[in-house]
């Protein structure tokens, strides 16, 4: 897969691929297997009109779609819903019986579908990401990880890019101070998208701890930026996800780091943003000791343990960061007030 940016471009290809052969069914006709190779790997052939295999191979890779031959033709549209959580009616027909007229009879549906498969790919998978390979999604998901930060909306592609290639926490620091003040604007303008009136204050703190940044007055950006995420989390999160009990507060660090790195192919689009979003969020609240700590961005270390090597510049960064992401994701999930199931 070339990259996520090109998911939109894919699937104006496809409509207008679509569109064009359902004006000859004969060609439809002719070139059937060809398709099917390219979109299911199938080792029987079953029907299915011409589309440029690469293309389709694009969209499968990108929406994680579990091919299972035996039933595929009989149950695409559960199958595409379920894998890309599409919210349109896709019609489900038997495609054994007469697969050209039913998409010539339904093109208007199928497009449908299609935009709503783009539109899919376009909530699940932050702007500044969305050029990435699914390898250096892979590596983003890494970075949130050990940095105990995240790269969703911000910083700028080419910032993220540069920590992509950086070997280690350490090397990964180096980044975060060198371009501290435009990692800090980044943040602006991803918190201008904050609406939900109770998120104001923390978006205004976050705003300040931004400024310290700026002005290099690293540990009061951290801290201001680790109590934020950690109102954020233990709070507006736990509230809005609706865990309940002694677990509670664990359950809602833990629903941000749903796959492991060995686990990303079998990865659903959800499960991909959410540790692309959140996947630092379990990092920072793990057991924290002066001196015995990890490297990455602790809250813990942040509260408990002002003066010690918990703080740090590229921790401040990490820290407003990833308050930043955790904030941006809970206003938006409000905002669009969709079902806990479909939250992510």
């Amino acid at each position: 897969m070339t990259g996520l940016m090109g998911a939109r471009e894919t699937v104006r290809r496809a409509s207008e691929q679509i569109t064009e052969q359902l004006m000859s069914l004969n060609s439809f006709k002719n070139r059937l297997d060809e398709l099917f190779v390219g979109l299911a790997k199938a080792r029987v052939p079953l029907p299915i009109p011409a589309v440029d295999p690469a293309l389709l191979k694009q969209m499968q890779d990108i929406a994680r779609i579990k091919v299972d031959v035996p039933v595929w033709h009989a149950s695409l549209a559960k199958q595409m819903q379920e894998a890309a959580r599409v919210k349109v009616q896709v019609p489900d027909f038997d495609f054994g019986v007469d697969l050209g007229r039913i998409l010539a009879d339904n093109r208007s549906r199928w497009l449908e579908a299609m935009r709503g498969f783009a539109e899919a790919i376009k909530r699940v998978i932050p702007e500044n990401l969305r050029d990435l390979s699914t390898e250096d999604l892979q590596k983003v998901f890494q970075v949130n990880d050990e940095d105990g930060t995240s790269l969703a909306w911000a910083p700028r592609s080419a910032i993220v890019a540069e920590l992509l290639q950086a070997e280690d926490v350490e090397a990964r620091s180096a980044v975060f101070v060198e371009n501290a003040a435009a990692i800090a604007d980044d943040i602006d303008a991803s918190l201008a998208t904050i609406t939900v009136a109770d998120h104001r204050d923390l978006c205004s703190m976050l705003l300040e701890a931004t400024a310290a940044i700026r002005h290099g007055l690293c540990g009061p950006a951290q801290a201001a930026a680790a109590a934020v995420v950690d109102v954020v989390v233990n709070v507006h999160m736990l509230r809005y996800l609706e865990y309940s009990g002694g677990e509670s507060r664990n359950q809602t660090r833990s629903h941000f780091h749903p796959i492991k790195l060995d686990e990303w192919e079998d990865a659903t689009l959800p499960d991909v943003e959410l540790v692309l979003v959140g996947a630092g969020i379990a990092t920072i609240f793990e057991r924290w000791g002066d001196g015995s700590g990890s490297t990455s961005f602790n809250r813990n270390g942040t509260a408990h343990a002002a003066g010690g090597h918990a703080y740090s510049p590229a921790h401040a960064i990490r820290a407003a960061l990833i308050a930043h992401a955790a904030l941006r994701w809970i206003d938006e999930a409000i905002v669009n007030k969709q079902p806990l199931d479909d939250a992510a």
